[in-house]
């Protein structure tokens, strides 16, 4: 609180000065025209006191007024910086997309993703920077998300080299008084991670092609002991599907009438109890 009337005091000399020139004023006058008609100093005093008082008030409005008026300057200046912290230094791309659909702003990460530096994206559309192929879907979500729905999708995006980014994107209504102004659009770059996938599930097609392609029943297990793989020979075996054996505790699908025609699988079976 101290250095804010400092603050006060500091930025505002002349309006103390001129405080203190009416306080002058005042005392003048009553000097002036009071004393040499009542000659007496307690009539002086109780004037100068009665001139006082509504400057006094006045004072203290003001003071109180514009230490508010600070205060509240002081927390929307860091509210500000604290959204463009996060706005600024987000791991992922930030657009703001006006109602037209015109990027108005974007954080440094677009040039990363995209190519296209900040002041570059900001002459473009968003029209301009979606493939052509989900330009409807875009546009469909974005007006939903003015309507004030959130909108969780993935989409194409144009590279600035002609390639394009498999994106996941969040769409944020912008609020204002009441009103939504525009959408904040957050994209997160997942070519890699569809990459990855795409190269763990043919992987796995081609355990499964081979694990299917041998005579031996065999049959895998998560940690809780239920099936999570069941081979061909396996369904031959047992009479249990894939379908139908996956999810199921191993000890049921290994229970009789299997023993009767596989009597090896009774000692596994004491085993896996034990």
């Amino acid at each position: 609180m101290f250095q804010l009337d400092w603050f006060i005091l500091k930025k505002n000399r002349w309006l103390y000065l001129l405080y203190a020139c009416i306080f002058v004023f005042i005392i003048c006058k009553n000097f002036l025209f009071v004393w040499p008609i009542t000659r007496s100093v307690e009539a002086m005093i109780i004037m100068i006191i009665e001139d006082l008082i509504p400057v006094v008030m006045l004072t203290a409005v003001v003071h109180v007024l514009y230490t508010i008026s600070i205060h509240n300057k002081n927390m929307l200046s860091k509210k500000s910086q604290e959204y463009k912290s996060l706005f600024d230094n987000h791991p992922d791309t930030i657009l703001y997309v006006g109602r037209c659909g015109h990027i108005s702003s974007s954080n440094a990460n677009i040039q990363s993703m995209t190519g296209f530096t900040p002041p570059e994206i900001l002459s473009l559309s968003l029209q301009s920077i979606v493939s052509n192929a989900n330009w409807d879907k875009v546009t469909k979500r974005f007006q939903l998300a003015l309507n004030g729905v959130p909108q969780h999708f993935t989409c194409m995006i144009n590279h600035k080299d002609g390639s394009c980014i498999d994106t996941k994107v969040t769409y944020v209504p912008s609020v204002v008084n009441g009103e939504i102004v525009g959408v904040y659009a957050i994209l997160k770059n997942v070519t890699e991670v569809k990459r990855q996938k795409k190269e763990i599930d043919h992987l796995n097609r081609q355990n499964r092609l081979i694990l299917n392609s041998v005579s031996e029943g065999i049959y895998g297990t998560n940690m809780e002991g239920k099936a999570i793989f069941w081979n061909s020979a396996a369904e031959q075996m047992t009479g249990w599907t894939a379908e139908e054996a996956i999810g199921q505790p191993i000890r049921h699908l290994l229970a009789s009438p299997v023993k009767i025609y596989f009597p090896l699988w009774v000692k596994i079976l004491s085993w896996i109890k034990r």
